[in-house]
């Protein structure tokens, strides 16, 4: 969210994070800060940084990989967006 203290946000994750992967993504809302802009801030910050134009090519990317685990943070909206990404998946699966 643009009007938000994500340089901050950032700071925190890059000080007290280590051995992670970073990646962004674009979500549908007017306030949304853009994937790259943010991707821009963790390589400044000395980080990698991948930057996605959505959830769903995020997360498909990363299961491609052999993540232990996946932490996704950020906006409800981005939370919002995750979270129909695996009901899609359940439902697709018929997983319940």
């Amino acid at each position: 969210m643009k009007d938000k203290n994500y340089n901050k946000m950032i700071r925190i994750l890059t000080e007290n994070l280590r051995g992670c992967t970073f990646s962004t993504v674009n979500i549908d809302d007017e306030r949304a800060e853009d994937s790259v802009t943010l991707g821009k801030i963790f390589t400044d910050r000395g980080r990698s940084c991948t930057c996605y134009e959505s959830v769903e090519e995020a997360i498909t990317d990363a299961n491609t990989m052999n993540f232990e685990s996946i932490l996704a943070t950020g906006s409800i909206y981005l939370a919002g967006a995750v979270r129909e990404y695996f009901n899609g998946e359940r439902n697709k699966n018929n997983v319940w």
